[in-house]
């Protein structure tokens, strides 16, 4: 019986310091581009963004959290340690665990959405684009989905040669829905 409780407790102690070791390496990891990692209020389970510290003023998505089921808005700012950071880029699979959101609003000042941004909300029906200036998608961003069910509303106050220049970019990226310019709700 001592020997067998000796044993269970040798196994439980390595077990207990092994997992000891992970957790420490776990939290000293750093993000994927190296610099912090914010959320729209600290604290709370919203969006995440990282911050690079060579942005000039700019964070980009890293981690989509919907508040509800059914949409997403991705906040056109993020406080910083007291400054306005602009949201704009998307990075690769920042919506991932998304699969039930079936509207996704994007910042005004995006620039970028990275391949594969998109992955992972295959329930998704409509994007909103509430910027007026065209942004680069990567191909494959939407990979995964079934974009022909979709449709994309751009700002009316896009002027038509950005207009064409982001049409152009998301039929490249491997869009087939359809993409409409509506005036937006200020809100």
């Amino acid at each position: 019986m001592k020997k067998t409780m000796k044993r269970v407790l040798a196994c439980a102690l390595a077990a207990a310091l092994s997992l000891g070791a992970a957790m420490t390496t776990l939290a000293a990891t750093p993000s994927p581009t190296g610099g912090p990692i914010y959320s729209e209020l600290p604290g709370s389970r919203v969006n995440q963004y990282i911050c690079n510290p060579k942005s000039n003023g700019t964070v980009a998505l890293i981690h989509a959290i919907p508040k509800d089921n059914k949409k997403i808005k991705v906040s056109d700012y993020i406080p910083v340690k007291g400054k306005k950071y602009k949201v704009t880029r998307i990075k690769a699979k920042a919506f991932v665990k998304c699969k039930q959101i079936k509207r996704i609003s994007l910042p005004t000042e995006l620039k970028l959405v990275e391949k594969m941004g998109f992955t992972g909300c295959t329930s998704l029906k409509e994007f909103i684009i509430r910027g007026k200036k065209a942004f680069k998608i990567e191909k494959g961003a939407f990979k995964g989905l079934k974009t022909k069910s979709m449709t994309i509303f751009v700002n009316s106050k896009m002027k038509a040669k950005a207009y064409k220049k982001l049409q152009s970019n998301l039929r490249k990226a491997g869009f087939k829905g359809t993409i409409k310019k509506v005036k937006l709700k200020t809100a």
